[in-house]
């Protein structure tokens, strides 16, 4: 955390669910897009009468933004890394995206996001 705010990454592969994650946590509904290049949205909480700013980096999750990642690195904190769990591909892929984050990890927590655990009958 950096002068009261925290930068947080949501980072996958396309159509693992970060965008719909991030829209519950706003309580918005969410309409099935992809996302191109970044989606930069804001928030503030308050705790322990602290106020802290959360930035949420929501990155395009098909691989021709993967390059574009390493730009938003900088004094992240946080990183979701998400997977699909009716796709294990996303799983191998997801861990492909752990690898280019090695030179950042001092610097952050990274949390692995198994998705749409509520679509059992779509598991492969």
């Amino acid at each position: 955390m950096k002068d009261g705010h925290v930068k947080v990454l949501l980072l996958g592969s396309a159509a693992t669910g970060k965008t719909a994650v991030l829209h519950e946590y706003y309580g918005k509904p969410y309409k099935p897009y992809p996302t191109i290049g970044v989606e930069v949205t804001s928030n503030m909480l308050v705790q322990k009468d602290q106020h802290v700013g959360i930035r949420f980096y929501d990155m395009g999750g098909a691989r021709h933004w993967w390059w574009w990642i390493h730009s938003h690195m900088k004094d992240t904190d946080l990183v979701f890394l998400f997977y699909d769990v009716t796709r294990p591909e996303t799983l191998d892929e997801a861990g492909e995206l752990l690898s280019g984050l090695t030179k950042y990890r001092n610097q952050m927590r990274v949390i692995l996001v198994g998705n749409k655990t509520d679509r059992e009958e779509a598991r492969e």
